[in-house]
């Protein structure tokens, strides 16, 4: 059964529309950022206005800045490197059932590089963008598919720039993302021709529930710099018949080439 936007809206979970996901946005500094990525319970790096500037609130826990100054003089850099060469699985950035065939695993320095060139787009929470509209609108009509989407992989989520068939829904968390694998995929498209017996997908809440995805296809969004951001990608409820792999294989890379030139 082919869906439509306002159904696929309506039958989206509310745990995919209103969790807010950490975002790179959340953190003002590098050294911030990465310890973020260290650690899935921090929220935010910004000052709280009600104290003094040196003062920081981290997760409801008073840091001050000669904390920090102390923290740097005494840790142990051979620690250091451990924790960030050691990925915690329950992370929200680290994605554990990668196909190790045909991915390769970020390391902590490559997914900092990475969400510092994201963030310097200065796009992530922008409002939509009629340029990109027009682009999920012309895959629908070409592939004939009732969701499209241009999203870019944040810290802890998938952003939507364009969103073709899900209605409002802006974000959905970054360990649910097919995009998430996307990005770390060693090919030029990743195509999962049945979800429900991919052993990365079958048991995802967007496979078992609405969206029902069935069928996805995905190019990656490359920066200037090399970059994986997001991808251009669309689903479908139902399995696709050779020739459609075909015919995609050639225009889904074609159409993430020209989201990447905006």
């Amino acid at each position: 059964m082919v869906l439509t936007n306002g159904e696929a809206s309506s039958q989206c979970s509310s745990d995919l529309e209103d969790k807010r996901s950490r975002s790179v946005n959340d953190f003002d500094t590098e050294k911030a950022l990465r310890r973020a990525l260290r650690d899935g319970k921090k929220r935010s790096s910004f000052v709280s206005w009600a104290v003094p500037s040196e003062v920081h609130y981290l997760d409801g826990v008073l840091e001050t800045e000669d904390d920090e100054e102390f923290e740097d003089e005494d840790f142990d850099s051979d620690l250091e490197n451990m924790l960030d060469n050691e990925h915690d699985p329950s992370l929200d950035w680290v994605i554990s059932n990668l196909d190790k065939e045909t991915s390769v695993e970020q390391s902590l320095d490559e997914e900092l590089n990475r969400l510092k060139v994201l963030r310097s787009y200065l796009i992530l929470d922008a409002e939509r963008e009629s340029s990109f509209e027009r682009l999920t609108a012309l895959a629908g009509r070409m592939f004939h598919v009732p969701i499209a989407l241009i999203s870019l992989v944040d810290l802890g989520r998938q952003w939507f720039m364009s969103n073709r068939g899900l209605g409002d829904v802006r974000e959905t968390p970054r360990k649910l993302a097919f995009c998430a694998h996307a990005i770390l995929s060693t090919q030029d498209l990743l195509i999962v021709p049945d979800a429900t017996k991919d052993p990365r997908f079958y048991d995802s809440p967007l496979v078992l529930g609405p969206p029902d995805i069935r069928f996805y296809a995905g190019a990656p969004l490359i920066s200037p710099e090399g970059v994986k951001l997001g991808t251009f990608w669309w689903v479908l409820p139902t399995l696709q018949r050779s020739y459609f792999y075909l015919f995609l294989i050639f225009l889904l890379p074609f159409l993430s080439g020209v989201t990447q030139h905006y």
